[in-house]
């Protein structure tokens, strides 16, 4: 050991004599390159869309909420999953995204996309972003450590540190002039060479060794970090639905959508309890926030809307009651039903409590509700 120390202090390319450790420098190198391409010229380009700074601050929006939302979980499948596979995944996510928004802008730019419909679409790539980063980052750091053993570390360090702020500096001033040198075509045209870096970068990782998982969790036992986690999905469907709808209206056909949203979120209910998958009842939990906010929405606006001005307070005050008290309530009905019926039965009762629901007010309502139209 004391010599391969010494070596080490000798040698500046130490580690840059491993295989893996360079393929993952150059992935590295590449997937950054790309990545400052794109934030260089994305919020550009927006801005000469609509020259509003709200829909700039959106594009960081989009994609850190799912990024830091699924962050655990990213860590979590990092350590229980081989490493090579997840990063082909999460390069290939990449490349799609990527792809999607250099097509939509190229066919945007003959008038064959509607600009109109260009931002739902770019902030959606965006998102899926987030939720790619989410994965990638724990397996670079976790190829990263084991592509380089303890001793070559702090020269592995040195020069992935290296290879990052290069891509940093260089992947500005490039996206800038081939943003400036395309002209009319320079976001499609800087999208075409960030492509091609990341496609690059999925090959370097294609030609890595597999990095087998070295800690198998107890299957169907999260503990407080994934209830943590589980927490925090369900909120951010709801976060992230709503900056959607504050984009595209639920109002268009409220009765509709309301028992479209209410029926969603008994469905996913039923689901989570009926799953026996992490992942999939992470994405029950996401989904039941996301339609709890399309109903919040429009319940909230048809209050506002058909409640008389001289009742407005009186009506307010009722609605305080319910919400205000409905988490405590429901906490107590979830408690008691649980040890009546069992956790998964109380959990399904619940689901099928709220389609009962949707069901009854829909043969209550429906005909008053198409013949007024709304």
């Amino acid at each position: 050991m004391e010599k391969v120390v010494s070596l080490l202090k000798k040698d500046a390319f130490a580690a840059m004599r491993l295989k893996d450790f360079r393929l993952y420098a150059a992935m590295r190198f590449c997937f950054t390159f790309a990545s400052q391409l794109q934030t260089t010229v994305i919020g550009f380009y927006i801005y000469q869309l609509t020259h509003s700074k709200v829909a700039i601050a959106f594009i960081g929006l989009s994609e850190i909420i799912p990024a830091l939302g699924l962050a655990l979980y990213g860590g979590y499948i990092a350590d229980k999953y081989e490493k090579r596979k997840m990063l082909l995944w999460a390069c290939s996510g990449f490349i799609f995204t990527s792809s999607v928004i250099f097509i939509v802008t190229l066919h945007s730019m003959v008038g064959y996309f509607p600009v109109s419909h260009l931002l739902p679409v770019i902030y959606s790539m965006l998102f899926l972003n987030g939720i790619a980063r989410a994965f990638y980052e724990p397996a670079t750091f976790a190829v990263f450590g084991q592509s380089a053993p303890g001793e070559y570390s702090s020269n592995a360090s040195a020069w992935s540190t290296l290879s990052w702020q290069t891509a940093g500096i260089i992947g500005p001033m490039a996206g800038g002039l081939i943003y400036a040198l395309a002209g009319r075509d320079g976001i499609s045209m800087t999208y075409a060479v960030l492509i091609g870096l990341l496609i690059i970068s999925l090959v370097f990782v294609f030609r890595l060794k597999k990095y087998p998982a070295v800690f198998i969790p107890r299957e169907g036992n999260v503990g407080a970090s994934g209830l943590g986690m589980m927490r925090m999905v369900q909120a951010s469907g709801a976060a992230l639905t709503v900056l959607v709808l504050v984009r595209l209206s639920p109002m268009g056909k409220p009765w509709r959508n309301l028992l479209i949203a209410v029926g969603v979120f008994g469905c996913c209910i039923i689901g989570f309890g009926l799953s026996h998958n992490y992942t999939l009842s992470l994405l029950f939990l996401f989904l039941q926030g996301a339609s709890d906010s399309v109903s919040v929405v429009i319940r909230s606006a048809l209050m506002q809307q058909l409640t008389p001005k001289e009742m407005q307070g009186r009506v307010s005050a009722v609605n305080s009651m319910f919400v205000g008290s409905s988490a405590e309530i429901g906490d107590f009905e979830s408690g008691m039903a649980a040890k009546w019926l069992g956790t998964v039965p109380a959990v399904i009762v619940g689901g099928g409590m709220t389609l009962l629901i949707v069901a009854f007010t829909f043969f209550r309502t429906r005909k008053k509700l198409y013949l007024s139209s709304i």
